[in-house]
């Protein structure tokens, strides 16, 4: 809660640690801090943000050194998950950064009434910040943005408006589902999702995820805190794939309507030098080996329980989100310039 007693509208949760693990790490979370703080400011947006630093480590600065301080009206805290607690869960020896469980300790401590899970690496389009700061938002809906990719070359340290007319103009793939084709067309791997379906009938049914837009859903899912609460937060598995879009069939099969807010109300994600879309097939195949995901055909399984069960899967236990821990998070501002 803030010195004034009074809790921000909305909290920004992202997740991250100083290992440089995407490729220029810093700087993208650099031009993250920057520019959210300067849209807070630009339309008077109630917002904290909550940075996980997760697993730091030891012969690294920690976050809260090295990212540059916001001039508010942002708040910005950062919590620090110890290495202990890291190893207490599953494949901790093989993936260092465990994003979803991260961001359920942002979940967990967030002030705000509204929470939005996004990246530290991403920029907000000045529509959608607009249209946050307005308020209104519902409690009952879960919110999704569409996500644009910008190839490099991109610079981190131009002015915002001088980054998001790049963005704006530079755009190529756009993830998500547009308001007009919400249940009008598949997902992308459609083919693949037809192939499944004639290769294992009724294992995987398509039709029940046509209508849920989970693409890139890590970049941007906004729901009321008692709804992340509701449905558990993100799944702690120790995994890497597809739990993002997990959350959101969860949400919609407890009943959060989904609102895909409008194309220009997006989010943009500038490529680097180990993104998944960066990498060839063979890059992707070793990759996925040393980071263990959720199987598609499992995943494909608990879409459709949670569409028979309208609930949670019972995968996290009460204790989600680290809740039972003391995990420090403190409101930092150093004076640090990257």
């Amino acid at each position: 809660m803030r010195s004034n007693g009074m809790h921000p509208a909305l909290t920004i949760v992202c997740a991250s640690r100083n290992d440089d693990h995407s490729g220029g790490m810093l700087e993208r979370m650099g031009m993250f801090v920057r520019a959210l703080d300067e849209q807070a400011r630009r339309h008077g947006l109630d917002a904290e943000l909550v940075v996980v630093d997760w697993n730091p480590p030891p012969d690294r600065p920690r976050l809260a050194e090295v990212l540059p301080s916001a001039k508010g009206p942002l708040d910005v805290r950062y919590c620090i998950v110890p290495p202990e607690i890291h190893a207490r869960f599953a494949n901790s020896e093989r993936i260092p950064f465990f994003q979803w469980e991260a961001k359920n300790v942002g979940i967990r401590r967030a002030w705000g009434r509204f929470i939005l899970v996004t990246n530290a690496d991403i920029l907000f389009g000045d529509p959608l910040m607009a249209r946050l700061a307005q308020g209104g938002l519902d409690p009952g809906k879960m919110y999704r943005a569409n996500r644009c990719d910008v190839a490099l070359p991109f610079d981190f340290r131009a002015p915002l408006d001088a980054q998001l007319e790049y963005c704006r103009t530079h755009s190529g793939r756009r993830y998500g589902l547009l308001p007009v084709d919400y249940g009008k067309r598949l997902l992308p791997l459609r083919r693949v999702k037809r192939r499944l379906v004639s290769l294992f009938g009724s294992l995987v049914n398509v039709e029940s995820q046509r209508h849920v837009d989970t693409e890139a859903s890590g970049d941007f899912t906004l729901m009321a805190k008692e709804a992340w609460l509701a449905i558990g937060g993100y799944a702690e598995l120790g995994l890497h794939a597809h739990i993002d879009s997990l959350a959101c069939h969860t949400a919609v099969a407890c009943g959060y309507q989904q609102v895909v807010l409008p194309p220009d109300c997006c989010v943009y994600h500038v490529d680097h030098e180990r993104s998944w879309m960066s990498m060839g097939l063979v890059e992707r195949i070793r990759h996925s080996a040393v980071r263990p995901s959720l199987d598609w055909l499992h995943y494909c399984e608990a879409v459709e329980w949670l569409r028979a069960n309208r609930r949670p899967l019972p995968v996290n236990d009460a204790s989600w989100g680290c809740r039972d821990h003391d995990i420090p998070c403190v409101a930092l501002q150093p004076h640090a310039s990257i």
